[in-house]
């Protein structure tokens, strides 16, 4: 689905308080040396930073001033959303839409979502229900914006000035149920557009997600992979992040909330059954096979200790040598691969 994003430059004081979050390590980055880079080690891994960056930094829709803005849009405090020209069954769906975000936010610990009761004014988050003939005119009065003709579905946000990246305002416009809606598509929409004016900004077709429209498939719930990335989002990262930046923070964080993404061993398991009987410092192998199709030279597994990382390679017969080190069995390290979860298993 294509939808419409524009930046609206204003030129009044601004009043911002900027909500720091704190930042927290992951398994596999709490200890490693600054040389390591997530992306690099895992082609997995590099795919969905692609994703996440094609999401959060690449704007649809050229700026007022000429040039696409690059940089992470976020919220800064937590939005009070208000629902305008409603049904009760509309203002229902976009409650639900609300309910299900927030459902991420409580799970990670940042900040939720509220609405406005029905009649009560007008939140920093407007969702605007209206009849498609309607739209140019509500655009134009909500938003100040000419209206992308041949959507059901957009979203407007406002930040102080075109260098700024906090997000201060956001509209989302739906187009109303008699609108003869497919099954599912509203709930979709509904969940799209409220989604990307907190600062998700661009579809995106490489997973399926709340982000893509493939074919009739639309999401009306969010992924793992989305529930990663906003809470990711809003517990890493800063409004202005750029691309460099975005991808440090990848490479540190991003796998405490993707812990399923990539194969990992627990290190005591393999050196017990593989190792028994050998000295300090000795290797042992570790026999695998691949059901990914991924050549054997292109497996690697990382441990990370206080001081390093340390990759081992697998050969080209299937074989991982390691070495047997008692304090690595005390620690209860991990071994983490490359390669996704349960593509990899040992040949017994």
């Amino acid at each position: 689905m294509s939808v419409y994003l524009y930046l609206r430059l204003i030129s009044s004081l601004r009043f911002i308080v900027l909500l720091l979050l704190g930042f927290c390590g992951v398994p596999i980055a709490d200890s490693q040396d600054s040389s390591f880079s997530l992306v690099d080690f895992s082609p997995v891994a590099r795919a969905e930073f692609e994703w996440v960056q094609e999401v959060l930094l690449n704007p649809e829709v050229v700026s007022s001033a000429g040039q696409k803005q690059s940089g992470v849009r976020l919220w800064t405090k937590s939005p009070v959303v208000s629902i305008h020209y409603a049904t009760d069954v509309e203002r229902a769906l976009a409650i639900d839409a609300v309910a299900k975000l927030n459902e991420v936010a409580r799970d990670h610990g940042f900040g939720t979502l509220s609405v406005k009761p029905k009649g009560k004014g007008t939140g920093d988050l407007r969702v605007i229900f209206g009849a498609l003939k309607d739209f140019p005119r509500l655009h134009k009065k909500y938003a100040g914006v000419r209206y992308p003709e041949g959507n059901w579905g957009t979203y407007w946000y406002e930040t102080a000035s075109q260098s700024d990246f906090m997000i201060r305002k956001g509209t989302v416009f739906i187009a109303k149920l008699e609108e003869d809606w497919g099954e599912g598509s509203i709930e979709h929409f509904l969940l799209e557009e409220i989604t990307q004016v907190l600062g998700f900004i661009n579809d995106s077709h490489r997973y399926p997600s709340v982000f893509s429209v493939s074919g009739q498939q639309r999401n009306e719930s969010f992924t793992s992979r989305d529930k990663a990335l906003i809470a990711w989002a809003y517990s890493e990262l800063r409004p202005g992040m750029s691309r460099s930046q975005l991808r440090q923070e990848f490479d540190r964080s991003w796998l405490r909330y993707r812990p399923g993404l990539l194969m990992t061993v627990d290190y005591a398991d393999w050196a017990k059954r593989y190792g028994t009987g050998l000295g300090e410092g000795e290797h042992f192998s570790v026999p695998l096979k691949s059901s990914s199709g991924v050549p054997n030279r292109k497996v690697q597994f990382l441990v990370t200790r206080k001081d390093r990382s340390e990759f081992f390679s697998v050969s080209h017969d299937g074989v991982v040598s390691l070495p047997y080190h008692s304090d690595w069995i005390a620690e209860g390290v991990t071994l983490w691969s490359n390669q996704p979860a349960g593509t990899l298993s040992v040949i017994h």
